[in-house]
């Protein structure tokens, strides 16, 4: 049986919900893990493609894709001010 992520749907319709949680299942067997390896033209793809998904902050388990850093934090982070 395969997990099945937590979907953030407000779908009432059942059908509407399962084909929502395929989905969700099918990306996120087929996504780059953490650790993998890919090139920049891969890497450039899946920002291209990212501008296109209705919520791009978070995958379909409700984790955030992209975080923003205050620039402050960054600088103190890596020493730059003190």
């Amino acid at each position: 049986f395969l997990h099945q992520p937590e979907v953030i749907d407000t779908a009432k319709d059942p059908v509407s919900r399962m084909k929502s949680a395929v989905a969700a299942v099918v990306a996120c067997h087929s996504s780059y893990r953490a650790g993998d390896k890919i090139s920049l033209e891969t890497f450039r793809r899946i920002l291209n493609e990212l501008k296109n998904c209705e919520n791009p902050l978070i995958c379909a388990h409700g984790r955030p894709v992209i975080i923003r850093f205050p620039e402050k934090w960054l600088d103190r982070l890596f020493k730059r001010i003190a």
